[in-house]
């Protein structure tokens, strides 16, 4: 592959060229119809001096776009980057590995049958403490992944309390967590208080 310092050819058209870095997969396009640039297997392309190149980096399945690390968007975190072509360069961007951490979810008093049990709509959905999914369980979710999860109360019971790393909404209806390292939650589900011998739902059971 080319590097840095191409000579103009005829003074007015330049190389440009991408270099993929770090330990991610992705591919790079350039935007124009159809594309010079398809990185991949084409990697470099010759453009006319005070042309627009647009660049378009797209992680593979298990990797991310990191950043721009040279030219005229270094530093960028978008996966779009537009420049006029004013002479020959090579541009690099990093791809990264998703690192993927666990989520351990326990439900104190699931009730009979996993009649109480917390599901999340994140990740494609999924549940804890139904029978088919018993208590406690443990699900694998990329780095950066927002987890919201609420509890479905069955009849006769209340939900008492979050705890973990969902500790912080108390009693609430919801949590919602950022994955970043491992994580841990919990959820308690009490029977109700003859005062209140019936619990509302607030969201809808899983399917």
């Amino acid at each position: 592959m080319p590097t840095t310092g191409f000579a103009a050819t005829g003074g007015t058209t330049y190389t440009v060229a991408v270099t993929k870095q770090g330990d991610g997969t992705g591919t790079v396009t350039s935007g124009e119809s159809p594309a010079k640039i398809s990185c991949g297997a084409t990697c470099f392309a010759s453009y006319a001096g005070g042309s627009t190149v647009t660049l378009s980096a797209v992680a593979a399945s298990g990797s991310k776009f990191t950043s721009w690390s040279t030219g005229p968007c270094a530093g960028s975190v978008t996966p779009t980057c537009s420049f006029t072509v004013s002479f020959a360069q090579t541009i690099y961007l990093t791809f990264s590995k998703l690192v993927n951490y666990d989520l351990t979810i326990t439900v104190n008093n699931p009730g009979p049958a996993g009649s109480n049990y917390l599901y999340s709509t994140s990740a494609g959905g999924f549940s804890c403490g139904q029978t088919s999914t018993p208590s406690p369980c443990t699900k694998s979710l990329p780095s950066g992944t927002s987890v919201y999860i609420y509890p479905v109360i069955a009849s006769g019971y209340v939900f008492s309390s979050w705890g973990g790393d969902c500790a912080f909404a108390g009693s609430g209806p919801s949590c919602t967590i950022s994955i970043d390292s491992a994580k841990s939650i919990s959820g308690t589900f009490i029977v109700a208080p003859s005062d209140n011998p019936t619990a509302s739902v607030s969201h809808s059971p899983a399917s």
